[in-house]
C-alpha cells in the first residue's frame, strides 16, 4: 500500500487515488467495490471521523461519518443536454471533375481530414455497454469537472478518404472512334458496349478501449483504458503512459479466435491499463480496419430498326472484389475480456453481389 490508515504522506498521488489506496488496503483482499458501495450508502471510513458533528454514525464505531462523502444519494451521473461541448474540423479537399466528352466521364474526391469534438453523441443518449465495454461508450462525459479530457478524434473521424466514379463509353461501333462504318449487324454485337463504376476507400474509424468492469472516475461509466506503451502496469507505476498498441488489418492477423484488430492480441494487453481514479482514460487512440469497395456496371445498347426504340442491358456487380472488411463499431475492446480481447464480430457492407436489367426505350 502507498499509504495506510493515519498516515500523512500521499506519495505523490491525487487525493482520489490516496482514497482507493487506503480503501483497497483496508479492504485487503482487493474487493474495492465493497467498500465504496458501503461509503455510498453512508459508511464513511470505519474508524475516523469524516462527517460532521451532525451527520450519524453509522457504522457503530462512535464516529460521526460523511453521510454520502463520495457519491449522491440518488446518482453518480446526471446525463443532461448542454451547449457547451467544442467540435473542430480541418480538412484538405481535392477535388477533379471532367463532363462527358469522347465518351469519357469521370469525378474524383480526395480528402485529408481530422474531425475532433468532446462527444460525437448527445450525452442524453445514454450508455451503451455492448461488447465494447461495460459502459463508457456514447456521449457521456467520464470526468465533468475536466470536460477537455474528452476532447479527442470524433468517432466518425476519418482521415483519408478517396471517392471516385466514371463512365467509359467503349470506342467500337456506329458513332464511336472506331468501326463506325460497320455492318449493321457487327454494330449490335461490338457496338454500343460501355461501363461505369464507384470507388471508394478509406482509412480506419477510431476505436477505444475500455477498462471493463472498473468504475475508476465515474461510477456509473467504466470509462476507457490508458495506453502505458506495452509496459506491464501495477500500482506502484500506475501513471505510467505511452504509446497504444499498434492495430493492422484484418487479413494480416495471426489469430485462431477469428478476425482481430491486433497481430498479438495478448502482447496487445500490455499496451493498455485501467484508469486511475481521476483519470478520464484516453477517447478513440487506435484505428480499426480501412476500407475498400468497387461497384462496377457493364451496359449495351441495341439500337432497334425503328428510330428512337433503343433495348438497354446493364449488368451490375457490387463489391467485385468480395473484400471483406470489418466493423469498428463490433470490436471486443474491455480490457476484461482477454479470451476475445480485439475481436472483430461484424463486417462492414456485403459480400459480392451482382444483378442484371433490361431496359426499353422508346
Amino acid at each position: 500500500c502507498q499509504t495506510a490508515p493515519g498516515s500523512t504522506s500521499a506519495g505523490g498521488f491525487s487525493a482520489t487515488q490516496v482514497a482507493y489506496d487506503w480503501i483497497n488496503c483496508l479492504a485487503g483482499d482487493g474487493s474495492v467495490i465493497p467498500w465504496l458501495v458501503d461509503i455510498r450508502r453512508g459508511g464513511g471510513f470505519p474508524g475516523f471521523a469524516l462527517g460532521g458533528p451532525n451527520d450519524p454514525d453509522l457504522d457503530g464505531d462512535g464516529l460521526p461519518d460523511a453521510r454520502f462523502f463520495f457519491f449522491d444519494d440518488q446518482f453518480a451521473t446526471l446525463n443532461a443536454w448542454s451547449s457547451i461541448a467544442r467540435s473542430e474540423y480541418h480538412a484538405f479537399q481535392l477535388s477533379v471533375r471532367k463532363a462527358m466528352s469522347h465518351g469519357v466521364q469521370f469525378g474524383f474526391n480526395y480528402t485529408l481530414s481530422h474531425s475532433l469534438d468532446h462527444s460525437s453523441d448527445p450525452e442524453r443518449t445514454g450508455v451503451s455497454a455492448g461488447g465494447n465495454g461495460f459502459g463508457g461508450f456514447s456521449g457521456s462525459t467520464i470526468n465533468a469537472w475536466e470536460l477537455d479530457l474528452e476532447y479527442s478524434s470524433s468517432d466518425f473521424d476519418l482521415r483519408h478518404q478517396v471517392n471516385s466514379n466514371y463512365i467509359i463509353d467503349l470506342p467500337f461501333g456506329h458513332g464511336r472512334a472506331l468501326g463506325s462504318g460497320m455492318p449493321g449487324w457487327a454494330n449490335q454485337i461490338v457496338g454500343g458496349w460501355a461501363i461505369a463504376g464507384i470507388f471508394r476507400a478509406n482509412s480506419g474509424l477510431p476505436a477505444e478501449i475500455f477498462n471493463g468492469r472498473v468504475w475508476a472516475t465515474n461510477w456509473n461509466v467504466a470509462g476507457n483504458a490508458t495506453c502505458t506503451g506495452g509496459a506491464v502496469p501495477d500500482f506502484n507505476h500506475s501513471v505510467q503512459n505511452g504509446p497504444c498498441a499498434p492495430t493492422q488489418n484484418v487479413k494480416n492477423t495471426v489469430n485462431d479466435d477469428g478476425p482481430n484488430l491486433f497481430a498479438d492480441p495478448d502482447a496487445a494487453l500490455d499496451f493498455f491499463r485501467s484508469s486511475n481514479p481521476g483519470e478520464r482514460g484516453e477517447r478513440n487512440p487506435i484505428r480499426a480496419d480501412n476500407y475498400v469497395n468497387l461497384d462496377l456496371s457493364i451496359n449495351k445498347s441495341f439500337f432497334l430498326p425503328k428510330e428512337g426504340h433503343i433495348l438497354k442491358f446493364r449488368w451490375e456487380m457490387f463489391n467485385v472484389s468480395n473484400s471483406v472488411f470489418f466493423d469498428a463499431t463490433s470490436l471486443n475492446t474491455s480490457r476484461q475480456s482477454t479470451a476475445s480481447f480485439g475481436n472483430y464480430t461484424a463486417i462492414m457492407g456485403g459480400s459480392r453481389s451482382m444483378q442484371v436489367s433490361l431496359r426499353y426505350e422508346f
